[in-house]
Parts: structure tokens; sequence; C-alpha cells
């Protein structure tokens, strides 16, 4: 096989490779269950993915292709009467 053919095989997947849209929704009034999946939404962003997370936390910064959208919910809005004693630990004001 000659080193064009070669070359052209190599370089024919990056060719090919796209950037996706990504939803991250993550309801949960906690930073400590959001830290987590926003690293891999930053990192998603970095590679050039449009990236949308809806989350009690929205980011201070402008992050190219990534977009937040603001929820405020409380613990008890998500469990109801099941969520009032801890309600006050994770509410989000």
């Amino acid at each position: 096989m000659s080193p064009a053919w070669l070359l052209l095989l190599m370089l024919m997947p990056v060719a090919m490779i796209r950037g996706a849209k990504v939803l991250g929704v993550f309801p949960f009034p906690s930073t400590s269950h959001l830290i987590v999946h926003k690293a891999l939404m930053f990192e998603l962003a970095r590679r050039g993915h449009e990236v949308t997370v809806v989350s009690s936390f929205p980011e201070n910064k402008v992050i190219p292709n990534y977009t937040d959208i603001e929820v405020k919910t409380t613990v008890q809005d998500l469990m109801g009467s099941a969520g009032k004693g801890i309600a006050g630990v994770y509410n989000h004001p």
C-alpha cells in the first residue's frame, strides 16, 4: 500500500467527526450533585460540542459552546412532603 493511501485512510475518520448537541438536565438543588456532571459538560463544550445545561446553579462566566438555563427549585419541590426534613439543608435561594 502506498503512503498516499495510508495517509488518506488515516485522515478520513477525522473528516467525518462532528460535534453533537448535548442537553444536561440536573434539577436537584445541590452543588455536590452537579459538580461532577459540570466537569463533563465543560469538557464536551471545550471539544466543540454545543452544550446546554439546565440546573439551579448557572455559571457566572461565559464559556464558548456552553449555555446555562437556570431553574429555581427546592428539595421539597422535587420530593414533596418527604423532603420537608432536609429542605432547609439544600434549599437554594
